[in-house]
């Protein structure tokens, strides 16, 4: 993979893969179903945020930029082998592809920190819990397998999106908010949250932190926005934009410089 890829991805519109739409017809038709149950009494409900597109892959992506910003571009170089950064961002979508939890759609994709559940309210699965599955992972199979712990370590990166989204951090879904309104407009407005280089103390918490612990904190952070996320005017989505979309890149390079030092690369 050419670097300048990632650039593209990271400041343009391009994309490895096919991308995910944000709502697909069928998504919308089960949604309904599982709406009418849940009127019913049937189930609870559950929603599938696809999402368009860009926004896991920038996320992903800038995240690379951001570590070779701060730390240098040989601990990155890292991230090419065995075309690793086209399989970290091809991964990043996945999740929104086979990981759907029908017929409770994407109930994975969404962790309230507070009650520690899904939107069902169900401690398993949930975005955190999944975050730290692929990326522990990731780890594990780096050394025997270094494919299949690039594909993990871009599921684990797609995870840490989602838990820095307020909607995912709180459980609400497009039939309950403006969930769907508010995905599309961070995705159409990403380039003004573009940042450049991770402060010193989000590396050390990453370091020194397991993954469950650095999930939960984003999801802290994520849930604390919902109220200006809610909100569907763009002053109060910018606001929550600037305080998760910013969050979420400086992690993502705090993830993958401590996925490095985990598989002994640096």
């Amino acid at each position: 993979m050419h670097k300048s890829i990632i650039n593209d991805i990271a400041s343009g519109n391009t994309l490895i893969g096919s991308g995910v739409p944000f709502d697909s017809v069928f998504f919308r038709q089960t949604m309904h179903a599982c709406w009418a149950l849940k009127k019913s009494g049937g189930i609870n409900l559950a929603w599938a945020s696809g999402g368009p597109s860009h926004t896991h892959q920038f996320i992903a992506s800038n995240g690379i930029l951001i570590l070779s910003y701060d730390q240098g571009n040989a601990i990155i170089e890292h991230l090419y082998e065995d075309n690793g950064a086209d399989i970290i961002m091809e991964y990043a979508d996945k999740p929104d592809v086979d990981e759907t939890d029908m017929p409770f759609i994407n109930a994975g994709h969404f962790y309230n920190p507070a009650k520690g559940t899904n939107y069902w309210g169900k401690t398993s699965p949930t975005a955190n819990q999944r975050f730290c599955v692929h990326y522990g992972a990731a780890v594990y199979n780096y050394s025997s397998n270094k494919k299949f712990a690039w594909q993990e370590l871009g599921r684990a990166i797609h995870y840490l999106s989602d838990l820095n989204v307020p909607h995912h951090a709180s459980n609400r879904t497009p039939l309950d908010s403006n969930h769907s309104v508010y995905e599309k407009w961070v995705d159409a407005n990403r380039f003004n949250y573009i940042i450049t280089s991770c402060p010193n103390e989000v590396y050390k918490y990453c370091m020194d932190n397991s993954i469950w612990v650095i999930g939960h904190k984003m999801a802290v952070n994520a849930n604390s926005n919902i109220q200006y996320a809610l909100q569907s005017d763009e002053k109060s989505m910018h606001i929550a934009a600037t305080n998760t979309l910013k969050e979420a890149q400086k992690f993502t390079a705090g993830i993958y410089l401590k996925f490095l030092k985990e598989v002994r690369e640096v």
